[in-house]
């Protein structure tokens, strides 16, 4: 069945660059996709157990899951999700950019070594444009996966509060500033998050994303445009 948003959200994201939906997803849904999530971490990383995992090691091994499960696939390529970031943005047509699993705060702070790959994108407030390898993003969606403690920071201008509750749904404009850090306060949370594209978007060498080098693995080089067999066009 197709969403489809009234005005006043429209006008909300129009004014605030962000909005958050409820009850997206069944408990269910998201209890298989928080499966689905765990299980490629685990053959990611088949030596450690993933509860011993800093957040920064889960966070690099946490892109692009869904080209390694069928169910995570069917969650983020989901034409009503899409529909509704068409709606908000009001363009189309929409490519699948990237998935990227946000984990919760580590016990011993968020890094493994004093200089971490993802410091740069933790440590600045910048949009997801700003942070991206992939040029052209044109929304981000932010999926909350479990209840935690809320303790948002309290940066005028930027995303937030951030969503608190299991199923919660984010969405937001590329341009948007975002305190990548503060995600980290919300104790015991984790996100999905979705980034979709442009259709005519291209890899580029951005230095702030630390998986800037990620699509080479694909048989991309820097200023190639997204293959529609590596990166499906979700909404047409």
């Amino acid at each position: 069945m197709k969403f489809s948003t009234a005005k006043q959200h429209r006008d909300f994201f129009n004014k605030n660059g962000w909005i958050i939906f409820d009850e997206m997803l069944s408990d269910d849904q998201l209890d298989l996709t928080n499966q689905a999530i765990d299980r490629v971490l685990s053959e990611r990383m088949p030596q450690q157990s993933k509860d011993k995992m800093k957040s920064d090691e889960l966070f690099m091994r946490g892109r692009d899951l869904w080209r390694s499960d069928p169910y995570l696939k069917k969650i983020i390529t989901n034409t009503r999700f899409a529909d509704i970031a068409t709606e908000l943005i009001e363009k189309k047509p929409l490519r699948l950019a990237f998935d990227q699993y946000i984990p919760e705060r580590s016990e011993n702070l968020y890094f493994t070594e004093k200089q971490s790959a993802i410091d740069p994108y933790f440590k600045d407030q910048c949009s997801l444009q700003e942070s991206s390898s992939i040029n052209g993003i044109s929304c981000g969606l932010m999926i909350c996966l479990r209840n935690g403690h809320s303790n948002p920071a309290e940066n005028e201008g930027n995303i937030d509060p951030y969503p608190n509750q299991k199923g919660q749904f984010l969405y937001f404009k590329p341009d948007k500033s975002i305190h990548w850090d503060a995600i980290f306060r919300h104790e015991f949370q984790s996100y999905y998050l979705i980034a979709y594209c442009n259709a005519n978007s291209h890899y580029q060498h951005e230095p702030k994303d630390p998986h800037t080098h990620y699509l080479k693995k694909l048989g991309y080089v820097f200023n190639d445009p997204l293959k529609s067999n590596l990166h499906p066009l979700i909404h047409k």
